[in-house]
């Protein structure tokens, strides 16, 4: 009957959701003195929510009147507490059970009992008064003072049977199997003691997390994570904490601490709002930190927070009016446009108008930094429309130009690519205006030679007027010539080569007198006749005489040569009528040579 009893209150207390039922109290079985009713009735006690400390008296008790049952009352009670919320009572029972000695591996139990059975055998010979009305009285009494008194008459030596050694061995079989239900009883407890453990630590972390004891919660959540309680449990945990030191931290002045809690406090996913509510703050204070400090740095990254976590326009008044102020002063130096628009675009927020005269420098900044990148690239409407912008905010007209000259060699390029006569005209003239590189022109000349013959022609004769008014005296006529030899091909009209022809003609004039070649002087010579510079006087009739004169040595210079090689030939061939000739003629020429010398020896020889 007390074995039923006790699982009908085993059953009671692992279901939760089960009403716990009230059984009457039996007065005879309260005074019967038996342990297990005295368990049942603690049990009871505890179900309906006793005290411990009455329990306490109790379970002291059944310690001294069954160290087992009162084991198994510890185990049944610390599981019962685990199903429940109450953090002291799980707490109380647990350190009774540690104290007890139970929870513990199997390992090394069997010499520990004997020791607790040798100890507790001991402990009840002696005269216990508190415990003497729980004791059975009468022949039950005797009974147990009888089995006291067996020990000492087993003593007494017996001769050994068979049957005995059979039962002897059967014994031995029978206690290391009870031996082994042991140890899995040990091992059972011991794991209910471990859940028990996690149990605690998370009701001590819950009620820290519903009081919000930061204090205690810094040390709860680690035990908890220690304890193995579930990560999501532990995540609420630390989740908490990191709220909890935000609040502290938004309280203090030191702004790097709160920043770093609030990165932990985001890392731990803490509620949206309260994020928010610590990002306005934290800006809130930054912007009148920056504003002290005159710090832009912490102004720029505390507007930009404050306009995320939803701070309004006249929160950030102050800190945009400070940062426009302090932003100003620097664009002067800036490299970067997007610094100056983000500017702009904060003093039209801030209801700047837009001829404001601290705008004035930021703009011009802006449309010189813009105008560069778009010298730069290569799309010539957006160079275009940076071109007129630096116009209108007075860039300097160094700046403007260059981004002119781009302009036009962007339109030469995509001009020639393109089909169109006219545009491909008006761009190589443009191009021409800003002095363009002259290997641009080449491929675009050639493509209006294709498309617009007529225009390819008029190119022509600004191109050698061009090249005949940059001319200047230490230039070569082969800068000329060519120009004037494509003017002749594109069919450019006689009158407007006169003045190129004549040009290059005085250039010629002027070069042959250095000129090795006689055919080249004397065709500069018979130029220079048509134009009757043979005739004329002043510096051109000085350079036709120089020519001529020149003209004059290469025909002298060539005649010795042939002379030479005549008595050459003349002296091979031993003809004396030739050596005589040319020996002659060779003394009129003023010839110097060993060929002569040798020539005239072998004529006094020979004649």
């Amino acid at each position: 009957e007390s074995d039923e009893s006790d699982d009908d209150a085993q059953n009671k207390f692992y279901d939760e959701e089960e009403e716990i039922e009230q059984e009457d109290e039996d007065p005879k079985d309260i005074e019967d003195g038996s342990a297990d009713t005295l368990a049942a009735a603690l049990m009871r006690a505890r179900e309906i929510g006793g005290k411990h400390e009455i329990r306490d008296f109790g379970k002291g008790f059944l310690q001294e009147l069954n160290e087992e049952a009162y084991q198994r009352y510890l185990m049944r009670e610390m599981v019962f507490s685990a199903s429940k919320t109450c953090a002291e009572e799980l707490q109380h029972v647990l350190e009774q059970v540690v104290a007890a000695g139970l929870g513990k591996k199997s390992s090394g139990k069997t010499g520990q009992r004997e020791k607790d059975a040798a100890k507790w055998d001991a402990a009840t010979n002696e005269e216990r008064p508190g415990v003497r009305r729980f004791l059975p009285d009468g022949d039950t009494a005797q009974d147990a003072s009888q089995e006291q008194q067996d020990p000492e008459s087993a003593e007494t030596p017996m001769e050994t049977t068979g049957d005995q050694e059979d039962e002897r061995q059967s014994a031995a079989k029978q206690s290391d199997l009870n031996e082994a239900t042991l140890n899995q009883n040990d091992d059972a407890d011991a794991e209910k003691v471990s859940e028990a453990k996690t149990r605690l630590a998370f009701l001590k972390m819950r009620d820290a997390m519903e009081a919000r004891d930061l204090e205690s919660l810094l040390k709860l959540v680690p035990g908890a994570e220690a304890a193995a309680v579930e990560e999501s449990e532990i995540t609420l945990g630390w989740r908490l904490v990191r709220e909890l030191e935000l609040a502290v931290s938004l309280k203090k002045p030191d702004l790097k601490e709160i920043r770093m809690r609030l990165r932990k406090a985001t890392e731990a996913k803490v509620e949206e709002e309260t994020l928010r509510e610590a990002a306005r703050k934290l800006a809130a204070a930054e912007i009148r930190e920056g504003c002290r400090l005159e710090n832009i740095e912490m102004l720029e990254r505390a507007i930009d927070e404050g306009t995320a976590a939803g701070m309004t326009d006249k929160q950030l008044f102050m800190g945009k009016q400070a940062f426009l102020k302090l932003q100003v002063s620097m664009v002067a130096t800036t490299e970067s446009p997007e610094v100056i628009r983000k500017l702009l675009s904060t003093a039209k927020e801030m209801g700047w108008p837009e001829d404001h005269k601290d705008l004035v420098q930021p703009k011009t900044r802006l449309a010189l930094l813009e105008l560069r990148e778009a010298i730069e690239g290569a799309d010539a409407e957006v160079l275009q429309k940076c071109v007129d912008n630096a116009k209108e905010h007075r860039v300097q007209i160094e700046e403007v130009e260059k981004g002119d000259y781009r302009l036009r060699i962007l339109e030469l390029e995509s001009a020639t690519k393109d089909y169109l006569p006219e545009r491909l005209r008006d761009a190589m003239m443009e191009a021409k205006a800003v002095s363009a590189p002259k290997e641009l022109f080449l491929p675009a000349k050639r493509k209006l030679q294709d498309l617009y013959p007529e225009a390819y022609t008029e190119w022509m004769i600004l191109e050698l007027e061009e090249a005949v008014c940059d001319l200047s005296p230490e230039d070569p006529s082969s800068t000329l010539r060519p120009v004037l030899e494509e003017a002749i091909k594109a069919g450019v009209d006689e009158g407007d080569l006169r003045q190129a022809e004549e040009k290059l003609a005085k250039m010629e004039l002027n070069e042959a007198v250095t000129m090795e070649d006689r055919f080249d002087v004397e065709r500069i010579l018979n130029t220079a006749q048509v134009y009757g510079w043979d005739l004329a006087q002043g510096s051109v009739g000085a350079l036709y005489k120089a020519a001529d004169e020149r003209r004059q040595e290469l025909l002298l210079k060539e005649r010795k040569s042939d002379c030479i090689d005549n008595l050459k030939f003349a002296v091979i061939s031993v003809d004396l009528e030739l050596i005589r000739q040319y020996l002659k003629e060779a003394e009129e020429l003023g010839v110097e040579d060993e060929v002569i010398k040798k020539a005239e020896t072998m004529y006094r020889d020979y004649a």
